[in-house]
């Protein structure tokens, strides 16, 4: 029996309880049985059980999408402003693996401050390690960038998370085995630090091979979206499985977390932007830094970053010392001190998706400066002269 594309059927009107109507809007016969069909033709048989004739493909639109995109194609639904570089398969892929991988750092950042305090128990020492960790980024961030420049970015992702991974592992093996030192974490945040160093400015340049022009901008605060998101979750867990599986347990759940972030990296269909090669490195590094100088816009925004990160962000190494000598908790109690100040960067994230477009930006960046001081400055009296210059 060939097969005949049935019409749509007009939409029905009948009565309900109360007198309301109901309108009954059915869909195209072909999209699945029509309820004037015998049930053996709606299963795909004829009258003495033959097969019947294939039916025509599903349009296009519905072809090889996931279940997602197949939703939004019936349905009309778009992604909402504030999430539109979702709607790129690609870049939907890396932003979900970096969400649980971020997840993961927070989560070995938070329990790895707090065994520092514990194993040393001195302040000094713990600001040591967090600025052994980040004096890599300040020295090799501009090499990075020229690298970032000159090889495949995903490659280059690949590896730098792959190096992230191996030490989460190894720092997880020796702290299990109660084989330790303070110089292996020392040892261990320098290479992540590096590691760090390289990959941070080949993830915000690739993001922008995924999405177009107009929605990069989206794309860069979804992305502070999920790093802020992830000092919600990951500082609380951290909270909550320190006392349960101990910190070794903690980094082991962080080396695990960057299986998400490379398989997603594999995933990704998008090939990178040809690597840039006219210059030599050295030419490069001198470029980029002559432009900066000679942008004033650009050159005041790296120096407020510069002065904020040094000054600003010295209160969060130091957290672990104010919960456990001023207030008086354990490792729940600080991992959920951390966790409120993700819970209003994140805030500030989903904003400036929301309204990225707004105009005067720099008053914008000056009013929230303004804010996070008078935020510092409240906090400060509650710490204790004893707390704030021992030892």
């Amino acid at each position: 029996m060939p097969h005949r594309r049935l019409p749509h059927r007009r939409a029905r009107v009948r009565r309900g309880g109360g007198g309301r109507r109901v309108a009954q809007q059915l869909l195209p016969a072909r999209l699945g049985p029509h309820p004037d069909r015998p049930l053996h033709e709606a299963a795909g048989t004829g009258r003495e059980g033959r097969p019947l004739a294939r039916p025509p493909p599903a349009p296009r639109a519905l072809q090889r999408r996931p279940l997602g995109d197949l939703v939004g194609v019936l349905t009309g639904m778009r992604y909402p402003p504030t999430f539109a570089s979702l709607e790129h398969r690609n870049f939907r892929l890396f932003w979900l693996g970096q969400l649980v991988s971020l997840v993961g750092t927070w989560l070995q950042q938070v329990a790895l401050s707090w065994y520092v305090l514990a194993l040393t128990d001195s302040a000094f020492l713990l600001g040591a390690v967090s600025a052994i960790g980040s004096l890599p980024v300040l020295l090799l961030s501009l090499p990075g960038g020229v690298v970032a420049d000159r090889v495949p970015k995903r490659g280059l992702l690949i590896v730098t998370q792959g190096v992230a991974m191996l030490m989460a592992f190894l720092l997880a093996a020796l702290v299990h085995f109660q084989v330790v030192r303070l110089w292996h974490i020392v040892a261990i945040a320098a290479v992540s630090g590096s590691a760090f160093a390289f990959d941070a400015p080949a993830r915000q340049s690739y993001q922008a091979e995924l999405v177009p022009r107009e929605k990069l901008l989206n794309a860069i605060a979804l992305n502070s979206a999920i790093f802020n998101g992830a000092r919600i979750m990951g500082p609380a867990l951290a909270g909550l499985l320190y006392a349960a599986i101990g910190p070794a347990g903690c980094f082991l759940l962080n080396g695990a977390s960057f299986l998400a972030v490379i398989g997603s990296l594999w995933l990704i269909t998008a090939r990178s932007a040809p690597p840039r090669r006219e210059l030599s490195a050295w030419d490069d590094m001198r470029t980029g830094v002559t432009y900066v100088w000679r942008a004033p816009a650009v050159r005041g925004f790296i120096t407020i970053v510069a002065v904020f990160s040094v000054f600003g962000m010295a209160y969060a190494v130091l957290m672990p010392v104010f919960a456990r000598d001023v207030l008086h908790v354990g490792a729940r109690g600080f991992g959920f001190l951390m966790t409120a100040t993700g819970a209003g960067a994140l805030a500030g994230a989903l904003g400036l998706a929301t309204f990225g477009r707004m105009k005067r930006r720099g008053e914008f960046v000056f009013a929230a400066g303004l804010l996070f001081a008078a935020a510092a400055t409240a906090l400060a009296p509650l710490v204790s002269p004893t707390t704030s210059t021992g030892v």
